[in-house]
């Protein structure tokens, strides 16, 4: 799934975006490392920027892809709670579902992906909408 990036930098010499774009980058190349350095930086330097919730998520999706589950479900679910509203909190309610499949722990990932159709519904992002019905499978949820 692609998701990280649905929509073009609003503005190349925005220095929120170009800090993120980096990140993004560096993710896309699988250096989960160096993205997750870089996407931290974004957050903590950009504190108010509209792409923080998508710097964490991408930061939660960078650890789950480097084969750390637990430590993506951590960061993930802080994501969410962090800021319900936030542009990409519906993502890492997601990930955090197929981070803790991969923990051995699908009646909790049933937990999240209920979650994500309760407070999202019909505002659910196309992708995690299609993509939802296979990661419940795959949770084996009832």
């Amino acid at each position: 799934m692609e998701g990280a990036r649905s929509t073009p930098a609003s503005s190349p010499t925005d220095p929120g975006e170009v800090a993120y774009d980096k990140g993004f980058n560096l993710w896309t190349a699988k250096k989960y490392d160096a993205a997750i350095a870089a996407l931290n930086a974004m957050a903590k330097d950009h504190p108010g920027h509209r792409r923080v919730s998508w710097a964490h998520n991408l930061a939660g999706r960078a650890t789950l892809d480097k084969g750390q589950p637990r430590a993506a479900a951590e960061l993930l679910l802080a994501n969410y709670r962090r800021d319900p509203k936030g542009e990409r909190a519906q993502d890492s309610l997601f990930y955090l579902g197929q981070a803790l499949v991969r923990l051995g722990q699908p009646g909790q990932a049933c937990k999240a992906f209920a979650e994500l159709e309760d407070v999202y519904g019909a505002a659910l992002r196309a992708p995690l909408k299609a993509d939802l019905p296979a990661a419940k499978v795959r949770a084996k949820c009832g």
